[in-house]
C-alpha cells in the first residue's frame, strides 16, 4: 500500500483537488492547470502527486482586469497590469525550475484557446482551469478543455464563488447531460468525467 504526507507550501487555489488527483488510476497521469499565475497551485500539485508523469501549463500572461470578481461599488476587484504581469511570470518561471520537478512541465506562454488544439482529446487524466476573466471565456474554456480529459478523468477548476462560473457549469453540464456528482470545496468545483 502506498501513501502520500502532502506537503502545504502555503494555501493555494487548487490544493483541494490533490487528494482527487492522487486517487486517479493509472502510474504516469498527465494533467493540465490552465490559468497558472505564479505557479505556486501547479507546484503544489507537482510535489504532492507523486504518478504525475507530465503536467501542461497554460497562462498567456496579459495585463487583464477581473470582470468576474466586482467589487461593492460595480467596479472590477482589480486589475493586473503589465509590470505585475511580467513580475508574475518570473516567479512562475523561478518556482516551476526550483520544484524539483520541471522536467516533467510542459509550459506554455500562449491563450488557453490556442494551446486547446496541441492537447489530444481524452489525454488529461485531471484538469483544473483558472483563467476566468468573462463569462465568454468561462464557458469556452469549460466547453472547449472538457473533450481532453479521458472518461474516469477529473474535470475541476476555481472560482465557484463566481456567478459566471456556476452558472456557465450548471448550463454545460445540462446541455450535455452530465449526470456527474459535481463537488464543491474550498471555492474548487470538482467532477468526475
Amino acid at each position: 500500500m502506498k501513501y502520500y504526507n502532502f506537503k502545504n507550501n502555503k494555501e493555494v487555489d487548487g490544493q483541494s483537488i490533490i487528494h482527487a488527483i492522487n486517487l486517479l488510476p493509472g502510474n504516469e497521469l498527465i494533467g493540465a492547470e490552465v490559468g497558472v499565475g505564479t505557479a505556486q497551485n501547479f507546484c503544489t500539485i507537482l510535489q504532492n502527486c507523486p504518478r504525475i508523469s507530465k503536467l501542461y501549463g497554460i497562462d498567456a500572461y496579459l495585463p487583464y482586469i477581473d470582470y468576474l470578481k466586482i467589487e461593492y461599488d460595480g467596479k472590477p476587484a482589480y486589475e493586473v497590469d503589465e509590470k505585475q504581469i511580467h513580475l508574475n511570470k518570473m516567479l512562475a518561471m523561478h518556482n516551476i525550475e526550483f520544484s524539483g520537478f520541471k522536467e516533467k512541465v510542459a509550459f506554455y506562454i500562449d491563450d488557453s484557446c490556442n494551446v486547446v488544439h496541441d492537447i489530444a482529446d481524452s489525454e488529461l487524466d485531471f484538469i483544473f482551469l483558472d483563467t476566468y476573466l468573462t463569462i465568454e471565456q468561462v464557458a469556452s474554456d469549460i466547453k472547449e478543455w472538457y473533450p481532453k480529459v479521458k472518461t474516469g478523468g477529473l474535470f475541476s477548476g476555481h472560482d465557484w464563488n463566481s456567478d459566471a462560473v456556476q452558472i456557465s457549469q450548471f448550463e454545460f453540464m445540462k446541455n450535455n447531460n452530465i449526470q456527474a456528482n459535481l463537488s464543491i470545496f474550498d471555492n474548487t468545483w470538482a467532477f468526475i468525467k
